[in-house]
Order: structure tokens, then C-alpha cells, then sequence
């Protein structure tokens, strides 16, 4: 089973630019009418690495809120 970063063809990253640029690429080789299958694979893929960022992002937020004791 491919995870999420091979199937949009990429390193794990938070930077949401290269994801989309990774997934307009994908979708403009795959496209949904010839590829359906592999299209929804590559959209799911997108979207739960958006949903990965976002998710390393509020737990930054939530983090940086609490102060570590001595």
C-alpha cells in the first residue's frame, strides 16, 4: 500500500504549495474521465496530506500555548 507522499509523488512536507503543484500535476496526467480509479486515489491522497498539515499545524499552536516547567 502506497502512502499518501508516493502516491502524490513527493517528501512528507508541510508546505502546501508543493502539494497542490504536486496534485495539478497528477491530475493533469490522470485525468478523471480516462483514469477514474487512479484520479480518486490522487485526490484522496491531496487531501489528506492537507488535512496532515493542518493537523502539524495546530498542534504547534497548542503546544507553543503551554510553558514547560523547570
Amino acid at each position: 500500500m502506497n502512502t499518501i507522499w508516493e502516491i502524490l509523488g513527493i517528501e512528507p512536507t508541510l508546505d502546501k504549495k508543493e502539494i497542490r503543484k504536486a496534485y495539478a500535476a497528477l491530475t493533469r496526467t490522470y485525468h478523471v474521465e480516462e483514469f477514474p480509479e487512479e484520479f480518486v486515489k490522487i485526490q484522496q491522497a491531496y487531501h489528506a496530506a492537507l488535512e496532515y498539515v493542518q493537523y502539524q499545524r495546530d498542534t504547534e499552536k497548542c503546544i507553543g500555548q503551554y510553558k514547560i516547567l523547570p
